[in-house]
């Protein structure tokens, strides 16, 4: 891996507020992880394991951040690609509303304002 991915890679890690919502999506996922699978362990009935809590917060937190490190890297690489993709499928529905056949005026001869039924 490039010096320069992995410069892009930690700056998108740490910006755009990225760590919060991976905060945010490690604290909603792991507790609802450890209420399922340390449950017992919760109420008193079983010891309970800390390395599992611990780690049931992180691998969200990291899953999160690949997610959004992904994503940007994605947008930031196709940003032309996808300008020009956009042009293409605006191009594309114009010419598929140009091209419909207009409704008829038996359908659309209803009291309710021409609404097509």
């Amino acid at each position: 891996m490039s010096q320069s991915l992995c410069r892009r890679i930690y700056i998108h890690s740490i910006s755009d507020g990225v760590p919060l919502r991976s905060l945010l999506a490690a604290a909603v996922v792991g507790t609802i992880l450890n209420l399922i699978n340390q449950g017992d362990a919760l109420v008193g009935s079983a010891p309970l394991n800390i390395s599992k809590m611990i780690l049931t917060f992180i691998v969200p937190y990291f899953l999160s951040t690949y997610g959004a490190v992904c994503y940007c890297l994605n947008a930031a690489g196709h940003a032309e690609d996808a300008q020009s993709t956009s042009r293409d499928a605006a191009m594309n529905i114009a010419d598929k509303i140009g091209n419909q056949e207009t409704v008829s005026d038996e359908r659309c001869a209803s009291p309710d304002m021409g609404m097509c039924k």
